[in-house]
């Protein structure tokens, strides 16, 4: 049988989701994901097996429709248009199966889908090269908050003077991993000794941030991309507040 997962969630959900995708080609014999454009090299290295389809994903007041779009899929709910393009129609038509990616957690809280191993579940090449070798302390990521900011989301969230004792930890090097940030908290790191990555687009680029997240020993924070991405490529992390 062939199944097809349509992406619903936002990116870090998406990430966290992926545990599960073993588990569907372990069970099906096609298996055919949409998955945000950014995604689309770690999850194909990961799961060599599925079909991913890469689809820019609209969500109010976090992205909104550009100029240039692929032409969304018609003739269904506007709400699944915003996830799906025509590229997915065949697939869809083509599928015994077709779920929500929500809904492999849900299957997972009712019993009825298993949690994989501990360990990690996304690769991507190591980011050694990232490491300065002469040092000996402990690199510690930390990230604060989100990019979305709102009155509701502030509170799952982190300010950065929070965190701020860390960087008085006897043999820590202290890095930010925080993407989208902003020239306040740039002059804070700066002031508190910590480390900045400038060569790489925290928010567009997962590759690169994946490297950089794989030259870390721990990275401490709430759940966001960076945190999420960090715990499926193996990193220990360590996730504060009442975020998922």
């Amino acid at each position: 049988k062939s199944i097809f997962v349509i992406g619903d969630e936002g990116v870090g959900d998406e990430i966290r989701t992926a545990q599960f995708y073993g588990w569907l080609c372990e069970r099906f014999g096609s298996v055919t994901i949409s998955c945000d454009p950014r995604l689309i090299n770690i999850f194909s290295v990961s799961f060599p097996k599925v079909k991913f389809i890469p689809v820019r994903r609209f969500r109010k007041g976090v992205a909104e429709p550009g100029v240039e779009e692929a032409p969304r899929l018609n003739g269904i709910d506007e709400k699944i248009a915003s996830y799906l393009t025509e590229e997915c129609r065949q697939h869809m038509e083509s599928a015994d199966f077709i779920t929500f990616g929500q809904n492999l957690f849900f299957n997972h809280f009712s019993g009825h889908l298993p949690r994989p191993a501990s360990g990690a579940y996304l690769k991507w090449p190591s980011g050694e090269e990232r490491r300065n070798t002469a040092s000996k302390s402990l690199r510690v990521g930390l990230l604060w908050r989100s990019h979305f900011k709102s009155r509701m989301r502030d509170f799952m969230y982190l300010s950065l003077e929070e965190l701020l004792p860390i960087t008085k930890v006897a043999n820590v090097e202290a890095w930010s991993v925080q993407h989208c940030i902003d020239e306040e908290e740039v002059s804070i790191c700066n002031e508190y000794g910590i480390k900045l990555i400038e060569d790489v687009d925290l928010f567009n680029d997962f590759e690169g941030l994946s490297s950089c997240l794989s030259s870390m020993d721990l990275i401490v924070g709430i759940s966001s991309v960076p945190i999420e991405l960090a715990a499926a490529l193996g990193v220990d992390v360590w996730m504060l507040g009442f975020s998922p």
